[in-house]
């Protein structure tokens, strides 16, 4: 299973061969218990104003960007004050990470090598970036312009994946090509400037790196993006079936609370995010039990630590309640840190086996267990499906229904 977030402290793997069926308790809806059926996506509305990247959900080929919820985007990365650019397709874009990492070996050479090298010294600066999948990243800091849906983020700190870059073995499971990462990188745009106390850092010789303290750290593109689109990002995502859907769509749209697609409306709820249990996270209640718990694109399912309200597939921590049928289930969102925020988040569960068993790519119901002591919840894609979401970045304010919101040291996420 794809987590590429880095922003949660707990590793997770899950295989899914072997999800057998599960009898158990369900709810309510479709009834069709001879396999599900595939299905076109409605198209998400255009924004009519303002800056975004279009969002496509399993779009690739060739096992890139082909996994089931993968929402992926296009980038064009550019040497630093020129036109000489290259534009990068199938980029996961992540709410749970912080700046731009892409294979360097998509980037023509004559681009590449005049990317300048962030340094410590004489030294170049590599960094080793772990995701909650288990795969990791490693390569040299380098800067480029990062051309974002026709507005450019100019000379920001990126990372050129590349395995082969000395000092790679500093970095267990380092992914060796966009195939082996089943990307092409990664578009982390979550409420963070940097990803500084993420990841290590180091200083590299041509033959030996030692961890450092770098003078700049990997940057999310939104935040140098310029006035109007730099306080945040705005996810619009239209509903799909129960079932799941192909040619799912959505957007990321730069700002919030700048034009009409991204201000919020009077009847959202505003969060402000805490770092409790070494994690970006909000409360949210689900079946009598307080939880840290986050909003992450990044992660390709829902999750849960409590494992006893649904039957599991056999053989499986993915939940399988009776085939065809979908379980409704509510949990509450709290502000604990001084807005005083509430919302209701209605979701679906599904059965897993049944659901996989059609070529959909974009799944509202599909969740799994971590099995695990704590109380956690991972509000993943399936969160964003028919649902505009907000984050605003970290040193931001917002004002929603006249009243201002400081979203202070980590941000705040709204819907």
């Amino acid at each position: 299973m794809k987590k590429k977030s880095i922003s949660y402290f707990i590793i997770i793997l899950f295989i899914l061969a072997g999800c057998g069926g599960g009898g158990g308790s369900s709810s309510n809806n479709s009834s069709n218990n001879s396999g599900n059926t595939s299905q076109p996506a409605t198209p998400t509305t255009v924004p009519a104003v303002g800056k975004y990247i279009t969002i496509n959900m399993a779009s690739g080929s060739n096992s890139i960007c082909t996994y089931n919820n993968a929402p992926c985007v296009s980038v064009s990365i550019c040497q630093p004050g020129t036109t000489n650019c290259q534009v990068i397709n199938n980029i996961a874009i992540d709410s749970g990470s912080f700046g731009l990492r892409v294979f360097g070996s998509l980037i023509p050479s004559n681009i590449l090598n005049n990317l300048p090298y962030l340094t410590s010294g004489s030294n170049t600066v590599a960094e080793c970036v772990t995701y909650g999948d288990g795969s990791a990243n490693w390569g040299p800091i380098q800067f480029a312009d990062v051309n974002l849906g026709g507005i450019t983020a100019s000379s920001i700190p990126i990372q050129i994946i590349n395995s082969n870059y000395q000092g790679a073995s500093k970095c267990t499971g380092a992914a060796t090509s966009p195939n082996d990462f089943m990307l092409n990188g990664i578009l982390g745009v979550g409420t963070l400037t940097t990803d500084q106390n993420f990841s290590p850092y180091y200083s590299c010789t041509s033959s030996n790196c030692n961890l450092t303290i770098p003078s700049q750290y990997v940057q999310n593109p939104i935040t140098a993006l310029g006035t109007n689109y730099n306080n945040g990002i705005t996810f619009h995502f239209g509903s799909i079936p129960n079932s799941g859907a192909y040619n799912a769509n959505g957007y990321a749209i730069f700002g919030v609370g700048n034009n009409v697609d991204n201000t919020p409306s009077s009847t959202v709820s505003v969060f402000k995010i805490n770092t409790s249990n070494g994690s970006l996270n909000v409360n949210s209640t689900f079946q009598g039990q307080n939880n840290s718990s986050f909003l992450d694109t990044g992660s390709q399912y829902l999750f849960f630590s409590n494992s006893t309200f649904l039957p599991l597939c056999s053989n499986s921590l993915f939940f399988c309640p009776t085939a065809g049928q979908f379980v409704s289930e509510t949990a509450t969102m709290s502000d604990i840190n001084g807005f005083s925020s509430s919302g209701i988040i209605n979701f679906s569960i599904g059965n897993t086996t049944w659901l996989l068993n059609s070529s959909n790519t974009a799944f509202a119901t599909v969740a799994y267990t971590t099995n695990s002591t704590g109380n956690i919840i991972g509000w993943g894609m399936p969160f964003f499906y028919g649902r505009t979401v907000y984050m605003v970045f970290a040193g931001n304010s917002i004002t929603v229904n006249n009243n201002t919101y400081n979203c202070g040291t980590y941000g705040c996420w709204i819907y």
